[in-house]
């Protein structure tokens, strides 16, 4: 359905008269697109991971820079840097020893709150970090704001952090894969942190603040099999956690989802609680898995987002990938784990979209007042080339799954979606934009990532840097709510 697309994505430059929602927002430094270096060292490696916007309208670009700061950068709204904070617009402050930021919010208090993994010492372990809005450390965390929650369930064992979400009262929640006593079984944790010092909150989970949750669906595997979560959603008293799962069917990772409750982690029973409500599904009683194509040659599908519409269903996006390639999933769920009755999307009760070989999903939301939907990320023609043409992308859909064909101009037709690259430092170039996390800024659409300026600058290392992008979006998403 979604074919015809790829070789009209690659026409990013034409110029149009009208500018539709997803076109590149060119109040924004001119272009709609805005680089961001801070090259700390001669590794040059800066990847931003979100952007928070302020009652200002000024832009907190948060992410990495050289894996051993956590940097900001903060934008004035039309893309100029603010030489009033930090340092000349930039600030960066000191990580965990070998420590990465790959998730980041803004909680009640407008702090942001940094999630991630750092070597403990020779096992990953999650940390958390929480800055003022101007980038102060919150000491009461540790001297540079930042608290090392271990989970060693398994001895230099790989815990990962992919998901953080904050509570109205200020409760941190940390979601990702903590490996078990088997050097192949990972499971889902979600781990719950006081407000005050990111302590862990011992009511939660076994009484040491985290919760794990084991699909292991291989029973050819006893000691249990690979499963991950990548995403969170907090609504009130549940957290829905989604990821992936296992499954001896071809080998294979489907999309899984688990409700917990918030206070305490406790599976909610009442969540596909059996087969007759959850069709398709290989977990139960607070679990549920979902596989969109059974076939010898599908091996890996992942929710990558998670949001309620405005009737209330469940909203998952993802991708599934083959040896062929990686589709965009979006499918949704009733409140109980079931399928809605209505159809959705172009495969029956889900949508398949299909942009370049390789596809990521990095962000996920949904307008209230029109209840269409959102979602961005990167695709890219040759993922395992020395190029890879990698691009960051966003589309929208109606609230039946239907593809907005109004949505975007790519050279002078409509379009579903708009894929975008930034510049680097030469024509000899490889194309690598990496992420594509989405915030709704008041009606504009932002994306944030990375770009590769430089392959081998000089010293046998990749110069990546921040990379913001805007879109004009003014007429959606005015009463909607924030992506992630």
């Amino acid at each position: 359905m979604f074919r015809p697309i790829i070789a009209a994505i690659l026409l990013l430059g034409a110029a149009v008269c009208t500018a539709r929602d997803g076109d590149l927002d060119l109040r924004f430094d001119g272009d709609g697109k805005r680089a961001v270096a801070f090259d700390l060292s001669t590794s040059r490696f800066d990847h931003a991971v979100a952007t928070f916007v302020d009652a200002a309208g000024r832009y907190t670009v948060v992410g990495y820079a050289d894996y051993g700061h956590v940097a900001f950068a903060r934008l004035l709204p039309n893309g100029a840097i603010d030489a009033g904070f930090g340092s000349g617009g930039y600030l960066t402050r000191p990580l965990p020893a070998n420590a990465t930021v790959t998730v980041a919010a803004k909680d009640f208090a407008g702090r942001i709150v940094v999630g991630g993994q750092a070597m403990n010492p020779l096992d990953e372990d999650p940390f958390v970090c929480r800055y003022a809005a101007d980038g102060t450390p919150d000491t009461q965390l540790g001297p540079d704001g930042c608290r090392v929650v271990p989970v060693d369930y398994s001895v230099n064992g790989d815990d990962n952090v992919n998901a953080i979400a904050v509570s109205e009262t200020g409760y941190i929640y940390l979601a990702g894969s903590a490996q078990r006593n088997d050097t192949g079984d990972y499971d889902f944790f979600v781990m719950r942190l006081r407000e005050t010092d990111a302590a862990p909150d011992s009511g939660f989970g076994g009484g040491d603040g985290i919760q794990t949750i084991a699909f292991d669906l291989d029973g050819n595997h006893a000691g249990g099999d690979d499963d991950g979560a990548t995403t969170l959603l907090l609504a009130g008293t549940w957290l829905y956690v989604g990821g992936y799962a296992y499954t001896n069917v071809f080998s294979n990772h489907d999309f899984a989802i688990a409700k917990i409750n918030s206070g305490s982690g406790a599976l909610d029973t009442t969540f596909c609680p059996n087969a007759t409500a959850c069709t398709g599904s290989e977990a139960y009683q607070g679990k549920r898995t979902l596989s969109f194509t059974l076939t010898a040659t599908r091996f890996d599908e992942q929710v990558r987002g998670l949001k309620f519409d405005r009737n209330g269903y469940l909203i998952m996006a993802g991708t599934a990938a083959d040896n062929t390639g990686a589709d965009l999933i979006l499918a949704r769920l009733q409140t109980d784990g079931a399928f809605p009755a209505q159809a959705f999307g172009n495969e029956g009760n889900h949508v398949r979209g299909t942009l370049l070989e390789d596809l990521a999903v990095g962000g996920l939301a949904v307008d209230f007042d029109t209840n269409r939907i959102l979602v961005s990320g990167s695709t890219a023609s040759a993922p395992g080339s020395a190029d890879p043409d990698r691009l960051l992308w966003v589309g929208r859909f109606l609230a039946d799954g239907t593809a907005d064909l109004s949505f975007a101009t790519v050279g002078v037709n409509p379009s579903w979606v708009k894929a975008i690259a930034f510049e680097h430092h030469d024509d000899a170039q490889p194309t690598d934009n990496t992420g594509g996390a989405l915030l709704i800024d008041r009606g504009r659409i932002v994306l944030t990532g990375s770009r590769l300026w430089q392959r081998d600058a000089g010293i046998g290392l990749n110069d990546y840097d921040f990379a913001v992008a805007r879109f004009e979006g003014d007429a959606i998403f005015i009463d909607g709510l924030d992506g992630y």
